[in-house]
């Protein structure tokens, strides 16, 4: 039988066609999975397509990796052909099982390069019993580009001072950006051989942009500019020699910046009103936003002007950095006062200042903006009533009374918010507890998702109890697990274990039954955790992974399938890799093709790193789809516009996703890629906070 998403992807490839599109970049008429000549940004050459798609022998290899069954993937790497051995070492990387370290290392020399890249990749994932020294030296030897390149991705993410220091010492030749690269990495984990830091100063005026970008990223990230103090001379030089829209600029700026010295003020200053790219200029404004860079002649005024920047990313955080130190100026909080009377569509500009007007100036004034805000976005009210929280201030009480009223859902559940976090201030301002349970008791029953769970916490405090919001709880939590918004219904359960009421841990214990697979878990850590009662997990049917791998989708989806997100700044295509993470691509297209995506917003955009969304059951960041998935960690960096799984932890991935503004080699490694923005990098510039995507689709790629 032919399954209704089958139907419906092959119905989306059929309008492409029938529209004309299928020869263009996302359709069936491209070049193959190994074409790279339409990738934006450089993504690196990824692993030769195996033919995971169409092969029984590599998909029970993936089996094997969503079980995280690593004895038998530790087999596997024994089987004579090659491509059962590469994979199994691959699939070991997401794994992440020490006690497959010696076959790995051993493979080290295995005839064949592709195997010999995958082990060196998945030791990367280990923390090595050698220190590396094993990769070291089997660098000496290798003669394979991807081979070399993921033994010094390895030697970075793992090695100790000896591994690294061969690194330094290496001549990569052709390959000198991966080894500067692997270079930054172990400096970034404090592994500091002599001599590293000079190494990397030394590549910041190099002739290739993606080594002197790799160069200047530890010099940023380093957590004390006293480290590479004795390099500063090579650092202003090098950043006076870069184009305006240097990438290496973005993070010699930020270093300089932290450096805090005085006699960088007008260098900085410089590439915050010229630098070409608004990733450099934001980070100059996020360097700016310290002491004593803010007492200084001509800082905070700069920091004004940014906020009229054509990227409202660096107006954010020029605003955020205005708000830095332990006291703002009377003068500033006036001309803050002035911003917020602005017009409404900046209002993200304006948030920043809302606090320091609330508590130090104008509280009224803050009133007033959050009630204007109602017209404009659930976020900017969101915003408007934490800077209010905890204020005594009736104008406040009163307002969040109102949008906890409110006719509009998702206003509505931000007053509620707002209600559930400061309820005990509202009470003591002449509201009687019984009109503040109603509400609640209204949001846990028929709300948003991100109402009820927000509304639930409040409800167990004595004063409601009471009034009998215990039967309250127990009924919504039948009411959502019914209704399949599983993140609220353990949320729920979660709150009543910790409660510890004989009847919660009845309603827990029926839980431990239920038919839905995140409802046991979370039933079975409740009881583990509030009782010291063991569950065994085949008592409650939890050995196996939470979403199964479904082959004839993946295949009918292709090598090279893309997501198409229609956003309302427009349209961004992201290039799916199913043989790097092949259920997480599965499951995001099944999500696309059901619609759970359209109308979610970007909850989260952190200028500069990453544009995230994906909470597809409350848009704030705090849900998901009601399961997890496994990591799938896999060889694609995270260069800029990669897409990534948002995570709370190895295997917690749902819906949540992000796509990076910049690239993030500290995100390489622990969290799991899935695709890069083949096009639409310009849009996703453009997207900020609140932004919505409003319509999601599915194309087939090469091979479907």
């Amino acid at each position: 039988m032919v399954s209704r998403q089958h139907v419906r992807l092959r119905l989306v490839a059929l309008v492409v066609l029938l529209l004309g599109l299928g020869a263009g970049p996302w359709g069936c008429g491209d070049k193959g999975p190994g074409d790279r000549a339409s990738v934006p940004g450089r993504i690196p050459d990824l692993r030769p397509d195996d033919g995971l798609l169409h092969s029984e022998k590599l998909q029970a290899v993936v089996e094997l990796q969503v079980r995280r069954d690593g004895p038998s993937l530790v087999e596997a790497l024994g089987d004579p052909d090659p491509a059962v051995r590469a994979r199994a070492a691959f699939a070991l990387g997401s794994v992440g099982w020490a006690g497959a370290q010696e076959a790995l290392s051993a493979l080290l020399e295995d005839p064949e390069p592709a195997v010999r890249r995958d082990a060196a990749f998945a030791l990367g994932q280990l923390e090595l019993a050698d220190g590396g020294r094993s990769l070291a030296e089997a660098l000496l030897r290798e003669e394979d580009r991807q081979a070399r390149h993921w033994m010094m991705e390895a030697v970075g993410r793992g090695g100790d001072e000896w591994a690294v220091g061969y690194l330094m010492a290496l001549d990569a030749g052709g390959e000198e950006a991966a080894r500067i690269r692997a270079l930054a990495k172990a400096m970034l984990r404090n592994v500091q051989p002599e001599g590293a830091l000079a190494t990397l100063a030394a590549h910041l005026a190099h002739p290739d942009p993606e080594v002197r970008e790799a160069a200047a990223y530890p010099f940023g990230r380093l957590p004390e500019p006293e480290l590479w103090r004795e390099h500063v001379g090579e650092v202003r030089e090098a950043l006076d020699g870069y184009g305006g829209d240097d990438p290496a600029a973005m993070h010699l700026t930020l270093a300089l910046a932290r450096l805090g010295d005085g006699g960088d003020l007008e260098r900085l200053l410089g590439w915050l009103r010229e630098g070409e790219d608004w990733r450099i200029r934001v980070n100059v404004a996020r360097g700016l936003g310290a002491l004593p860079w803010l007492e200084r002649d001509g800082v905070r005024g700069a920091l004004f002007q940014a906020l009229d920047d054509p990227s409202e990313h660096v107006a954010v955080i020029a605003a955020r950095a205005l708000t830095q130190g332990i006291w703002v100026p009377p003068h500033v909080l006036e001309e803050m006062d002035r911003r917020i009377r602005g017009p409404a569509q900046h209002w993200r500009v304006q948030a920043p200042f809302l606090w320091q007007l609330a508590h130090f100036h104008d509280h009224e004034a803050v009133v007033a903006w959050t009630r204007r805000m109602v017209r404009v976005h659930p976020a900017a009210v969101a915003h408007g009533l934490a800077a209010l929280s905890g204020s005594h201030v009736a104008g406040a009480r009163d307002l969040i009374l109102e949008l906890a009223r409110h006719s509009d859902p998702e206003v509505r559940a931000v007053g509620v918010g707002a209600l559930a976090r400061g309820w005990q201030v509202v009470v003591a301002t002449g509201d009687g507890e019984h009109e503040v349970y109603e509400l609640l008791v209204s949001a846990l029953r028929d709300g948003l998702p991100r109402g009820a769970v927000q509304a639930a916490q409040p409800l167990l405090h004595p004063s409601f109890l009471e009034l009998g919001a215990l039967e309250e709880l127990h009924a919504a939590f039948h009411r959502w697990a019914g209704a399949g918004e599983l993140h609220v219904a353990r949320t729920l359960l979660d709150l009543l274990a910790q409660f510890g009421d004989p009847s919660s841990m009845d309603l827990v214990e029926e839980a431990l039954r239920h038919d839905e697979r995140s409802i046991r878990r979370a039933a079975a850590r409740a009881m583990e955790e509030h009782r010291g009662r063991p569950v065994r997990l085949e008592e409650i049917r939890l050995g196996e992974a939470e979403r199964d791998l479904d082959w004839e989708f993946l295949a009918s989806l292709g090598s090279a399938p893309r997501l198409i997100l229609d956003t309302e700044k427009g349209r961004i295509v992201v290039r799916l890799v199913p043989d790097q993470a092949p259920l997480t691509v599965q499951v995001l297209a099944e999500q696309a093709m059901e619609g759970l995506h359209d109308g979610v917003p970007f909850h989260r955009v952190e200028p500069n790193f990453v544009a995230q969304g994906g909470d597809v059951a409350a848009g704030d960041g705090t849900g998901g789809p009601g399961y997890a998935l496994r990591s799938e960690l896999n060889q694609l960096l995270f260069w800029r516009g990669v897409a990534g799984m948002a995570s709370a932890g190895k295997d917690t991935e749902g819906s949540q996703f992000f796509l990076t503004h910049s690239a993030q080699p500290y995100l390489d490694g622990p969290m799991t890629a899935f695709g890069w923005v083949e096009s639409g990098l310009e849009v996703l510039d453009r997207i900020y906070e609140g932004d919505r995507v409003v319509r999601t689709s599915v194309v087939p790629g090469w091979g479907s």
